[in-house]
């Protein structure tokens, strides 16, 4: 059937083309006929005939006009035909070259036109062929469709009769086949779920990569800031001690300078510590050598050189007791407890002087410096210059850095100013005070952190919320109820979180309730917090549109009122 109409086709195909060239044929002979038509010669003198040129059959057919005598009218265009007779002449002779030339091409024209004729009748004969083969092969076909309609007819036959058989099983599968479909649209609700569920454990996994991120960030510009001040600090500290091995070395070479002075001179009289006036800074009075009645006698110029630099312990003679080093007295730290104290160096004993100095200075940024210091130095006398700081302080960001350094140091001296520190003004302060109760009480800190959550600070009740977490005590968990409420999702989130890591049954009726949070994350949370207390799990992660939300926590309002039923 498809070679039949191919063959039919071309067939067409051809019969068009030869219409196509029998138009241009009739055209061409027209367009000649016009140009040499009998119509516009009639009032034109007769050219001699050129026997060279062929005569075209319209022009021989065309008959001779017969002269006929003119009429009244004509004699008046006589004249005016007279002096148009030289221009048509000219053009006329134009004209019959023009035609010569037109004649010609129709001939060619005609003769390509011929030659295309034949071969588009061969073509036409060789599809005639094909058509009658392709008929023949229709005929073929034609019989074979007939045989394959009987055969078609007795496999109906065939068919009908397997279609009352199945009819009689499918009777019997009915049944099955409902409740296969019935399995079937539970087997797609819950694979829409789990995809739903997928994404949003995805979603979760991004945002929880992208806080993990921020921090993993914000950890190491912090360690950045330490390395920094850990570094200044061994700066300063190596620094300090080669200054002190200086000193040490000027006060060996003004003993040996003091050894050398005469005898007659008396040593004088020391005075009680008590009684020794303050010198300026950066100076140290040296009780070695009193003057001497009637004149004073000047000590060695290598003795004036050692006792000048900071404040270091005096030097000694073997005949003179020690006088205090220390020229500006420390806040609230005595020269007799700076000199009873060991320190577990001399260099160290520097730094804490020299931060007991600064730390009483007009400048926050040096106040703060000297606080660090002092948190570097694990000594009682760090703990109270932090402490009477603390209790002065006018600047938050010191304050901030005095409960840190106590909270650092963690020594009993410290804990009831960092508890004082709860009730601050600054929020700042406040919250690194959080965190120093819990790290330095331990589980003794819960009453204190319980009294931080109605903090008005988004950050502070958060922070108590986690500590209160990580005590693990589960008789913790109902005072975290009221932040179910909070406006903050986060503070909402972290009091969620922190009822999971308590385990406490009595929160779970309250948390089945956040399920369909209006924020997410809480939802999530919330579901994780029932799971891990209930060790039930009815869905992979939390539904994403709120419909299948709702679903989910009627089911767990069901199933945990049966629980309590059954208690």
């Amino acid at each position: 059937m498809n070679d039949r109409s191919k063959d039919v086709g071309v067939i067409g195909a051809v019969s068009r083309r030869i219409g196509t060239f029998t138009g241009k044929t009739a055209a061409a002979g027209k367009y000649i006929v016009t140009l040499g038509g009998s119509g516009s010669t009639s009032k034109l003198p007769k050219r001699p005939v050129d026997t060279a040129e062929p005569v075209v059959a319209s022009e021989q057919a065309a008959p001779t006009p017969a002269h006929h005598q003119p009429l009244p009218e004509q004699e008046l265009e006589v004249t005016s035909l007279s002096t148009a007779i030289g221009a048509i002449t000219s053009d006329l002779t134009t004209a019959r070259r023009e035609l010569a030339e037109t004649r010609g091409e129709a001939k060619n024209t005609q003769s390509d036109l011929g030659s295309q004729i034949q071969t588009l009748q061969k073509e036409k004969n060789s599809l005639i062929v094909k058509l009658e083969e392709a008929m023949h092969d229709a005929e073929v076909t034609n019989a074979q469709e007939i045989a394959a309609r009987a055969r078609f007819a007795e496999l109906k036959a065939v068919l009908a009769a397997a279609s009352n058989e199945s009819k009689q099983i499918s009777a019997q599968k009915d049944t099955e086949i409902a409740a296969a479909k019935s399995e079937i649209g539970v087997v797609r609700q819950e694979l829409a779920e789990s995809r739903s569920e997928a994404k949003n454990a995805r979603e979760q996994f991004e945002t929880k990569i992208a806080s993990l991120q921020k921090e993993k960030e914000s950890l190491a510009c912090e360690l950045r800031e330490a390395q920094q001040i850990s570094q200044q600090a061994k700066d300063r500290e190596a620094a300090l001690k080669a200054r002190l091995g200086a000193m040490e070395s000027n006060i060996a070479a003004a003993r040996n300078e003091l050894m050398k002075v005469p005898s007659a001179i008396e040593p004088a009289t020391p005075k009680p510590a008590s009684k020794t006036k303050s010198i300026p800074k950066k100076q140290v009075a040296v009780a070695s050598v009193p003057p001497v009645e009637p004149k004073p006698i000047a000590a060695p110029a290598k003795v004036k050189q050692a006792i000048a630099p900071a404040p270091k312990e005096p030097a000694k003679t073997q005949k003179q007791p020690s006088a205090p080093a220390i020229s500006e007295e420390p806040a609230d730290v005595t020269p007799e407890e700076l000199s009873q104290a060991v320190f577990s160096g001399a260099a160290e004993k520097v730094i804490f002087t020299r931060a007991t100095i600064d730390i009483a200075g007009r400048s926050d940024a040096a106040r703060r410096d000297a606080v660090k210091a002092l948190s570097r130095i694990s000594h009682k006398l760090s703990v109270k210059a932090i402490v009477a700081q603390l209790g002065r302080e006018a600047s938050p960001q010191v304050r901030q850095e005095c409960v840190k350094a106590l909270t650092e140091l963690g020594m009993a001296e410290g804990h009831s100013a960092v508890t004082r520190a709860l009730t601050d003004q600054d929020a700042s302060v406040r919250l690194a005070a959080v965190w120093g109760v819990y790290l330095l009480d331990g589980v003794q800190s819960a009453p204190a952190l319980e009294g931080m959550l109605p903090d008005p600070d988004e950050g502070i009740r958060r922070r108590a919320v986690a500590c209160i977490g990580w005590l693990g005590k589960e008789e913790l968990a109902p005072s975290l109820l009221p932040l179910l409420d909070d406006n903050s999702p986060s503070v909402r989130q972290a009091a969620i979180e922190a009822m999971g890591s308590l385990n406490s049954p009595k929160v779970v009726s309250a948390l089945i309730k956040l399920i369909n949070d209006s924020n997410t994350p809480v939802g999530q949370a919330a579901l994780r917090s029932i799971q891990t207390i209930t060790g039930k799990k009815m869905s992979k992660s939390l539904p994403k549109d709120e419909k299948p939300r709702r679903r989910l926590m009627a089911r767990w309002e069901e199933w945990w009122k049966e629980q309590q039923d059954a208690e």
